[in-house]
This record gives structure tokens, sequence and C-alpha cells, in this order.
């Protein structure tokens, strides 16, 4: 396993906190599970996820610690791009779990850098399907979501353990990361509380923001309203991730799904493993 020092950003998307490898280029991917569990150890760095960084091909890419999708951290990687001065008001990028490329639009507010990404929602309606009574289930390149209407499904008090049953009743433990979404409150400003597992590393969190868990939300909302559909949602945070999807029920499919909000960083520097 490498012992170089590597250069890394430390930020916090509507909270969920995410740290970004650069210049990863030269890290194989194998190691990745293990370096992101030394990294997200309180004794070390501390967060609720790893992602790393390539700068070297034609467009900038992110390989996330299990090979999953992350919206939050394709965020991330935006606004350090940003940062770094390697992009404008948008680009593109790449993100592991995801086939095509994927737009990223960046602006600052109160001196802070804003990112918005796309975000690959699958275009047939039938990427979200019901379950249950208040159960959905939610089908993102790259990730998975259990949508739990709190109505019907209140939060339990060991969330992670609940998270766990959940996935083995619904056949769900060989895919590379599965949230489950407990949401509540009114469609118009509704709030959640996402249980992420990942199965490349073995990791569980009760995360304190999820970028594509309020997608699966929205996608969601829009699926019940019938329409499009832009919405603030809370994070377990106090902060929220503001969310938009198209949508048309005449033929059941989803387009242009995008998430947004400020960056902020904690720290950078270098970490040594």
């Amino acid at each position: 396993m490498s012992a170089q020092p590597h250069r890394f950003y430390k930020l916090s998307p509507g909270g969920n906190t995410t740290i970004l490898i650069m210049d990863a280029q030269d890290l194989p991917v194998a190691e990745h599970p293990v370096l992101a569990a030394r990294l997200m150890d309180t004794l070390h760095l501390g967060a609720e996820q790893v992602g790393f960084v390539s700068l070297e091909g034609p467009l900038p890419r992110l390989d996330m610690m299990g090979g999953e999708f992350c919206g939050n951290a394709a965020r991330c990687l935006g606004a350090v791009l940003a940062l770094e001065g390697r992009l404008g008001d948008e680009g593109l990028i790449c993100v592991s779990g995801v086939e095509a490329s994927l737009g990223v639009r960046l602006r600052r507010e109160n001196g802070m850098v804003c990112a918005a990404v796309q975000m690959p929602v699958r275009e047939q309606g039938s990427c979200l399907t019901d379950l249950a009574s208040g159960v959905a289930l939610a089908e993102l390149d790259g990730i998975t979501h259990l949508l739990l209407d709190e109505d019907e499904h209140p939060c339990p008090s060991d969330p992670i353990r609940a998270s766990a049953r959940l996935r083995e009743l619904y056949g769900l433990t060989q895919r590379d990361a599965v949230g489950c979404i407990w949401h509540s409150g009114d469609p118009s400003s509704p709030s959640i509380r996402p249980v992420v597992w990942v199965r490349g590393t073995g990791t569980t969190h009760l995360e304190t923001g999820c970028g594509s868990g309020t997608m699966a939300l929205t996608q969601l909302l829009a699926k019940q309203q019938g329409g499009p559909v832009t919405v603030r949602v809370q994070q377990p945070s106090g902060q929220h991730i503001e969310a938009s999807v198209q949508y048309d029920p005449q033929s059941d499919r989803f387009s242009e799904g995008w998430i947004d909000g400020p960056v902020p960083v904690i720290a950078k520097g270098t970490t040594y493993l």
C-alpha cells in the first residue's frame, strides 16, 4: 500500500462530510476501500465518505471508495475544481458508478462556492417502484435507495440495524451501495434521515446529508404529483439541498435531475497513511 503523502480536501456539502484525495491516479482502485476506512476513522481525518480524484484524463474523474456513485461528493469535486481555477461556471466530470459524464454548475454566494451537479436519473419511470405501502425503491446509476414514509414506518431507535434488515428483506445485499431514506414532512418542504451502506467498504453511516437520497425522494414526489418538481430537502445536519427533476406523466419518463447547494471547505492539506 502506498505510503506517499497525498493532497486532500475535507468538505461538508449539506453536512455530509466528504474527503477528496487529490492526484490519486496512481493509487490502485483495489486499495481505495482500505485507504478510505483509515481516512474516515475519527483518529485520522474523520468523515462519512471518501473519494479519489484523477486530473490526468480528458475530464476530471472521481472514484468513490467502493465504486459507488455519490452526488454530494460530485458536488465537492466541482467546488474544488472551481477553487483551484480548473473550472469556470460550468463543465463536465466523470464519477464512478455512472458511464456518462455529468454536468456541474458553479457560482459563489457570500464568499462560498455553491455547486450543482447533474444526477444520473434513469429515464424510465420503472426505476421507481412501490414495494409496500409507504415503501418505494428508487434506482439511480451507482446507488439504490429505499424510501420509507415515516407516517407509516417511523425511523427506529437503531436505524443502522434496521437498514441491514431492510436490505435483506428486499434482496439488496449485492448492490454496490444502498440507502434507507426515512422521509417526513410536507411534500413542499420534506426532511430525510438517510442511512447509507457501501458494500465495497462494508461501511454503514447514519449520514448528516445525502444528495442521491434527496434526488430519489424528489423523483418520488414528481411521480406522486404528476409533473416536474423543485424542492428544498432538509438534511439531518439542519442544512438543505435543493433538488429538481423533470417528469412527464404521459410517457412516464424522468430527465434533467440536479442537486444544488453550498459546499463549505472544512480543511485542506496533506495526509499521510
